[in-house]
C-alpha cells in the first residue's frame, strides 16, 4: 500500500492545536513549514488539497523544534526571502519572515518609487 495522505485542513487543525498547546500563534509560521515540508513555494499554498503522512511527520517536528528555538533556516537549511531562495549555514545572514513583511511595506508604500530604493 501507499502512503497515506491527509487534508490539508486536518493538517492545519492538528499543526494549530500544536501551537496553542505550547502557547504559540503564528499561522505565517505554520504556513511557511507547511510550504517548506513539501518543498513548494509560497504562490504554490492554494493548490495544496492533501499532505503525505511522512510531510505531515516532519511539519509537527519541524514546528515543535521552531517553538523550542531554532530559526527556519537552520531547521530546514534554506529560508524563502521575497520570492528567491537562500541556502543558509552558521555563515549566512539569517533573514526573519518579519523583515520580509518590512521590505514589502516600504516597496509597496504609495511614496517610494522602486528607482529610488536601495535596499540591502
Amino acid at each position: 500500500m501507499g502512503e497515506k495522505y491527509i487534508s490539508l485542513k486536518e493538517v492545519l487543525d492538528s499543526l494549530d492545536l500544536i501551537a496553542k498547546e505550547n502557547n504559540f500563534e503564528n499561522k505565517g509560521v505554520i504556513k511557511w513549514i507547511v510550504l517548506k515540508s513539501m518543498r513548494l513555494k509560497s504562490e504554490q499554498y492554494d493548490l495544496i488539497e492533501n499532505v503525505g503522512a511522512s510531510q505531515f511527520e516532519l511539519m509537527k517536528k519541524s514546528l515543535l523544534r521552531y517553538i523550542n528555538g531554532e530559526s527556519l533556516s537552520q531547521i530546514f537549511g534554506f529560508i524563502e526571502f521575497y520570492g528567491n531562495i537562500f541556502d543558509v549555514t552558521e555563515n549566512v545572514f539569517d533573514p526573519r519572515l518579519s523583515t520580509e513583511s518590512l521590505v514589502s511595506c516600504v516597496l509597496n508604500s504609495p511614496q517610494a518609487t522602486k528607482k529610488e530604493l536601495r535596499i540591502i
